[in-house]
């Protein structure tokens, strides 16, 4: 009995994958050449966060040498942040246009210069003004990059896949501390930079030779990949008036039709509740060199790595988020008894916000409250092993939310997942960039137990956002026409 319902499901989620959109770029594909698409795609997600945090645990060096505080070093992270939510209001958005090549492979010569100039600057008005530049390449690279995997990958494969590119996101920012604080302890903070320059010359190398257009309304990609091309596999595989279903998201896409989307009550709520979680995350990271500095006395080195945990447990939501995200929706699909026929009429149907968000709501609670704890744990100096435990399930936590999320945007925007990313990062970094820039500030005030509590309060006081969604999120995507 429980082997034919799980084969119904089976059948179910693959009925559901081929459905009317006529896009079939994953067909185009076999599963090495789809992994390793997302693969090369992922490398490049790691690049934005990796930039914002390589430097944490040497702040201090930094701050010295340029003669300012490391108040006015943190601001520096706050520019960051905001150009990187504001860039890719156009470079998104132009890659649903143009292609993802085409905007990935400047953006990565770009962002290589960038690191160059942060290399040999010697005062802080050109340091922030290059963290600038360096935001705005780097999160271009990164949106490109989630949205190249969105483009590969099927609906049910979405969860475990945009796990592995969300990574970039998550691990990203515990990895960079770790790298940096290792190698700024042996050769200088300089050498932070330059770590990032050699980075991003390898992925712009397997980004040149080995990485397809995958978008399916640009030219086609180099026969000698011996790949596919995705624009004539659709060509000659879509549906009947599918013609209009490909080609208008072109005439529409800027600037301007990525913040309209954020008017989308669906998009609008996924988006901000996800944002105060990404400033609870940022409060933590942006500040725990200088906690770790400050309570136990840590080097730069030792600094780099306490941020493992964190990392460690961002890597293990890849089979928990991710997993049981896209097993929840061909679970709720297969009891809902979705048939093809019925997917033909409407491409609305299937619960992409209870599979999704199910998932979400335990993850969400469990770490708000892990926040609250790790931050009394480091105003009590208690062990440094107890924060550091609290490090893993918050990123463990903290990764899922965003690996959900993500995933629940893109199932309502694959027509163009770049331009929803970047909406989503737009209020995500602007938020992101308050709470880093206050961060320091609050835990002068009222310490930082009060500051982990604060943030903590804030993220359960957020959740009605996606209640909301889970109880209409169905229906208003479906009244909205959101292509799925």
């Amino acid at each position: 009995m429980a082997g034919s319902q799980q084969e119904g499901e089976r059948n179910i989620e693959n009925e559901y994958d081929q459905g009317s959109l006529g896009i079939f770029i994953h067909a185009a594909l076999s599963t090495r050449e789809k992994f390793l698409t997302v693969f090369a795609a992922s490398l490049a997600t790691f690049l934005s966060p990796m930039s914002a945090s390589i430097f944490y645990p040497s702040v201090d060096a930094l701050a010295r040498d340029l003669g300012v505080s490391n108040t006015m070093i943190n601001y520096t992270n706050t520019s960051f942040k905001l150009f990187q939510g504001i860039a890719p209001l156009m470079t998104a958005s132009l890659s649903d246009r143009i292609g993802r090549r085409a905007v990935l492979i400047p953006s990565l010569i770009f962002y290589i210069a960038t690191n160059v100039g942060l290399a040999f600057q010697t005062n802080f008005a050109m340091l922030i003004v290059l963290r600038s530049f360096q935001g705005i390449f780097g999160s271009t690279i990164s949106i490109v990059g989630t949205a190249t995997t969105a483009d590969v990958v099927t609906k049910s494969e979405r969860g475990r896949y945009l796990a592995y590119t969300i990574l970039g996101a998550t691990v990203g920012p515990a990895l960079g501390p770790l790298i940096g604080g290792t190698i700024s302890h042996f050769l200088g903070w300089r050498s932070s930079f330059w770590f990032l320059v050699a980075f991003a010359t390898l992925i712009l190398s397997a980004t040149v030779l080995f990485l397809p257009e995958t978008f399916h309304c640009s030219a086609p990609h180099p026969k000698w990949m011996g790949w596919v091309s995705p624009a004539r596999y659709i060509g000659s595989s879509r549906n009947e008036g599918s013609d209009q279903a490909i080609e208008s998201p072109r005439s529409r896409l800027g600037p301007w039709s990525t913040i309209k989307l954020l008017g989308e009550k669906e998009t609008a709520c996924i988006t901000l509740f996800s944002a105060f979680f990404y400033a609870c995350y940022l409060s933590i990271t942006t500040t725990l060199a200088f906690e770790l500095g400050g309570h136990y006395r840590f080097n730069a080195m030792q600094i780099g790595i306490c941020y493992i945990p964190y990392g460690l447990g961002s890597l293990t939501s890849r089979w928990t988020a991710g997993s049981l995200g896209d097993w929840n929706l061909a679970r709720l699909v297969a009891r809902s008894r979705y048939t093809h026929n019925e997917l033909e009429i409407t491409d609305c149907d299937p619960p992409f916000e209870k599979a999704r968000l199910q998932v979400t709501f335990p993850l969400a609670y469990s770490t708000a409250m892990f926040v609250a704890l790790y931050g009394w744990a480091l105003n009590y100096e208690v062990h440094v092993s107890i924060p550091l435990v609290m490090l893993f399930f918050i990123g463990h936590g903290m990764a899922g939310v965003s690996s959900t999320l993500t995933t629940l945007i893109i199932d309502c925007h694959t027509e163009r997942p770049a331009t929803a990313m970047a909406a989503a990062n737009l209020v995500r970094c602007l938020l992101g960039a308050g709470a880093n820039a206050a961060a320091v500030p609050l835990i002068n005030l009222i310490s930082i137990g009060w500051m982990a509590s604060l943030f903590a309060f804030t993220c359960i006081a957020s959740t009605p956002l996606v209640w909301v969604v889970y109880a209409w999120g169905h229906k208003w995507r479906t009244e909205g026409h959101v292509a799925i």
